[in-house]
């Protein structure tokens, strides 16, 4: 479900965007509405398939006009239609803008990839990962980082949004040493936002 589901979206992402060129070519109405109808097609047939969520919403945008917004299916329990007002839990769906905000603030030098932990904490120290400031944003973002911290995952997650000026304290409080290894985590997504 989650599967066909992030798939859908990054057809939909680089079928509106297309590839990347310097200077883009404005998209006419007509491209606009090609789109448009060819993701909703996309986002239907997903609606078809086993497993597929009970409701699905596509928000389709172009520079000066109104959002054009599809929904289907049914809010559960209850069965009631999903409709433009529904709420959605869109979870890792905000890493590709975190990503995209990230390589752009990266290329203009106001937060490089290459910025280390122990900058925008200085001396950050976590218990038995005595290298945990030397990592970067970029490895954060990779989801390479050498601790882990399951109360603020937890927590940015599902209770609250703790104020960045606590996330120091948090980190030497709730971290414990892992692997330097790829290890899939919200964590160094939370932590560049932080920064």
């Amino acid at each position: 479900m989650l599967r066909s589901t992030l798939v859908l979206a990054v057809s939909a992402c680089l079928f509106l965007c297309g590839p990347v060129r310097a200077e883009p070519r404005p998209a006419s109405s007509a491209d606009f509405q090609r789109a448009s109808a060819t993701v909703e097609a996309l986002a239907a047939a997903a609606q078809t398939a086993p497993g597929a969520s009970p409701a699905l919403a596509v928000v389709m945008v172009q520079p000066g006009g109104p959002p054009r917004i599809w929904v289907a299916g049914q809010v559960t329990p209850g069965g009631r239609p999903a409709d433009a007002d529904t709420p959605f839990y869109i979870a890792s769906m905000t890493k590709a803008y975190v990503g995209v905000l990230a390589t752009d603030l990266d290329r203009r030098g106001v937060l490089p990839l290459d910025t280390r932990l122990d900058q925008v904490w200085p001396g950050l120290r976590i218990r038995g990962a005595p290298a945990a400031g030397q990592a970067t944003l970029r490895e954060l973002l990779g989801h390479r980082i050498p601790f882990s911290n399951d109360p603020l995952e937890y927590r940015t997650s599902y209770i609250d949004a703790p104020a960045v000026a606590g996330y120091r304290r948090l980190l030497e409080q709730g971290s414990e040493p892992r692997a330097r290894t790829f290890g899939y985590t919200n964590l160094g997504w939370v932590l560049y936002a932080a920064a």
